[in-house]
């Protein structure tokens, strides 16, 4: 069998959520920034260096803050072994997901009849998909750590065609999911 090696990186698109975040970390440095640097004036005791040195440290922390909240998803598979790992800020990255293909109960479409009978049962629902709305969706459920897992990411025809490989009963693909991307 010959050995197969395939990524793909999709950038995370971000909701309110992190809008939210990025807004509330702005308007929280500049209102922190304005009260330390009033103190000078109203004590009327020279501050200035230290309250500049605050304010500028402030401002690196809402910068890391603010670059935290993006984020990419790399998927890999490496013969039967699928990750996935997120980078954050495209310095930081952490393995969040790691599986044998072969140990998937099903992996179909989202949009298809088996994403509603999976999400029927007590899952845990992960979303590392790119949020974009252009892609289609792909899922797949896993049983790990005595927990019914559903992972959702981007469709992509390659991984399609290993998770068949390596377990072709569980895999429901039709060519209309090739058709949509």
């Amino acid at each position: 069998m010959k050995d197969v090696f395939i990524e793909k990186i999709v950038e995370r698109k971000n909701g309110p959520f992190e809008l939210f975040i990025k807004i509330m970390s702005v308007l929280s440095f500049l209102t922190v920034a304005a009260l330390l640097n009033s103190i000078t004036f109203v004590l009327r005791v020279n501050f200035l260096g230290i309250t500049i040195a605050l304010t500028l440290g402030l401002a690196y922390l809402t910068y890391r803050l603010i670059r935290s909240v993006d984020s990419e998803f790399e998927y890999a598979i490496t013969n039967d072994e699928f990750t996935i790992d997120r980078i954050v800020a495209k310095t930081k990255r952490k393995r969040i997901f790691s599986a044998s293909c072969k140990d998937f109960t099903l992996s179909a479409a989202v949009d298809s009849e088996h994403y509603v009978k999976a999400l029927a049962g007590e899952v845990a629902l992960f979303d590392y998909s790119s949020r974009s709305g252009i892609s289609p969706l792909w899922f797949f459920c896993i049983r790990q750590k005595n927990i019914n897992k559903i992972i959702i990411m981007d469709f992509d025809p390659r991984f399609v065609e290993v998770f068949r490989r390596y377990n072709p009963r569980k895999v429901h693909y039709t060519a209309e999911t090739e058709s949509n991307e």
